[in-house]
């Protein structure tokens, strides 16, 4: 039977899945990344970023692509090599690649080393093979995230100023080629002999001035047109990607459904946006403690959670992909099956006769005695992580294991942003460093208290007074260093029992301006 939707309505719920899931424009999903969660006393993971989504991982789809089908698109693509022009967009898209490595390196903790082989090693086998550079730098790579620190990150990362920018540079292109079609006639004379035919080509936009067939001979060719829409898609909107990590491993994929780039790049921006308020929001009801004090002061964060969850009319349970593998056995400390310490690792490596059981067992499925040995003689243990395409599942793993692990936030008194809370550490202040300083919020707070804390102090003025004066007299040698540092001492000294009421403001003023009367002139 066939349902009639036409006068359907989606109900709240409805509607915010289908915010947060790829539709017919754009697909959230495309990468397919690794999250290792370690022992339970650590509060890192190990991310392993999906590799397979750059022109070296495409090299043996376009070939085949090629040889199969030539009329096809990725074959066109592949054959007619690269011209001039691409090896100078290939130039500055490396140079932008190497900036933003340096500038992500300083942020987090990434390792870049295994991707720069698989590069050289694909340059190796294929020499005659188009070699571009990487399309999102974190392809390969494997990045070490402390607990709370991805989600942080995101939440207070500046998406708006790259998304409009980006967004108006898209419509000041798509106005260029509106016009560009409305007086065709008369340009195309005048351009034959200007240089407006270089500011047309700066303004294109290649991948979708491409007529593409939509013929589809196999499985192979879906792989290498989904690869071209991500490297376009990436191409569009590379710099709000890089705004945060988690942004930038989770990419999407504009689908090539003729929508123009200004719209795709307004979509996309919505959607980040939108998480980055629901989860800021959700920080804030589950870890602030100046939220609600009365009402949710004394909960942990899961039972906050679970309240925000009801409250929202939202399901309290949350979906994770969590994927059980067997593998070789770590070396670390004797906790089989996960890990064996180097004796017992060493021990079971060692070639143990092949005995009649052996033959046995190898006879009984069919299998030589010999391969039998091989495959149990290496010590197997226990693999365990999580995978994840979309931002969405990302910042749901992470927040759902700091609930886990019972791992805190707390908002800076001074900047107003969340931290995490470091064992049993408790401070009110971050360590991250203010704009236009060398100095963190912890430093600056201190300093700010002390100042505060002793304003209208009379016995600190005149200390600090005393001390400029005298430690300018140390410079021109006019007072010996020594005798300066034990003049301090007792200087701070008296300061505080001048503090306490102990000793007067002009007896403590009296004792500074005898510690080292000025010299007599000489006749």
């Amino acid at each position: 039977m066939d349902y009639d939707f036409s006068e359907y309505k989606a109900d709240e719920y409805e509607i915010y899945q289908s915010q947060r899931e790829s539709n017919k424009y754009i697909d959230y999903s495309y990468f397919h990344n690794k999250a290792f969660f370690r022992s339970y006393d650590n509060k890192d993971f190990r991310i392993v970023v999906d590799g397979y989504n750059e022109y070296h991982s495409m090299t043996s789809f376009f070939k085949e692509e090629a040889e199969k089908h030539p009329e096809s698109y990725g074959a066109r693509i592949f054959l007619s090599g690269l011209t001039d022009e691409d090896r100078k967009i290939d130039e500055e898209r490396e140079k932008y690649n190497e900036q933003v490595k340096k500038t992500v390196s300083d942020k987090y903790d990434v390792e870049f080393e295994d991707t720069e082989e698989t590069v050289a090693l694909a340059v190796s086998n294929e020499p005659d093979t188009i070699i571009r550079p990487y399309t999102n730098i974190y392809s390969g790579s494997f990045i070490n995230v402390n607990y709370g620190e991805g989600i942080l990150d995101f939440i207070y990362a500046d998406f708006k100023t790259p998304a409009k920018k980006l967004y108006d540079e898209a419509k000041d292109t798509e106005g260029f080629k509106n016009f560009l079609i409305q007086h065709s006639d008369v340009i195309e004379k005048a351009v034959k002999n200007s240089k407006v035919t270089m500011e047309a080509k700066k303004k294109e936009v290649k991948p979708k001035e491409i007529k593409i067939d939509s013929k589809i001979y196999d499985r192979n060719q879906i792989i290498v047109r989904d690869f071209l829409d991500y490297d376009y898609s990436f191409f569009l909107i590379n710099e709000i990607a890089y705004a945060s990590l988690y942004t930038a491993i989770c990419p999407p994929r504009f689908k090539d459904t003729g929508l123009e780039a200004s719209r795709l790049i307004s979509g996309y921006s919505k959607y980040i946006l939108r998480l980055q308020q629901e989860f800021r929001d959700l920080i804030e009801f589950c870890y602030d403690e100046d939220f609600y004090p009365e009402v949710l002061g004394q909960l942990l964060p899961v039972e906050r959670f679970s309240a925000y969850k009801r409250i929202k009319e939202l399901p309290t349970s949350l979906e994770r992909t969590e994927i059980f593998q067997t593998g070789r056995a770590r070396i670390g400390e004797n906790n089989p099956p996960y890990s064996y310490d180097i004796q017992t690792f060493l021990s079971k490596l060692n070639d143990k006769p092949i005995t009649d059981e052996h033959v046995e067992l190898a006879d009984k499925f069919n299998i030589d005695a010999k391969d039998l040995a091989a495959i149990i003689s290496f010590p197997i243990g226990i693999s365990i992580h999580y995978r994840f395409s979309s931002l969405v599942e990302i910042l749901e793993l992470e927040f759902t294991k700091m609930l886990e692990k019972n791992i805190r936030f707390r908002k800076c008194k001074r900047c107003g942003k969340y931290f995490i809370m470091k064992g049993n550490y408790d401070t009110n202040y971050c360590d991250r460093i203010e704009p236009g300083t060398t100095r963190t919020c912890k430093d600056l707070a201190a300093q700010e208290n002390y100042k505060k804390k002793n304003e209208g102090n009379e016995a600190i003025a005149l200390y600090q007074k005393y001390y400029k004066r005298y430690a300018a007299r140390v410079k021109v040698r006019q007072i010996k260093e020594p005798d300066f540092k034990k003049w301090k001492y007792e200087a701070i000294v008296k300061r505080d029992d001048c503090t306490d009421g102990i000793i007067s403001v002009a007896e403590y003023k009296e004792w500074l301006e005898s510690c080292f009367p000025n010299r007599k002139p000489k006749n």
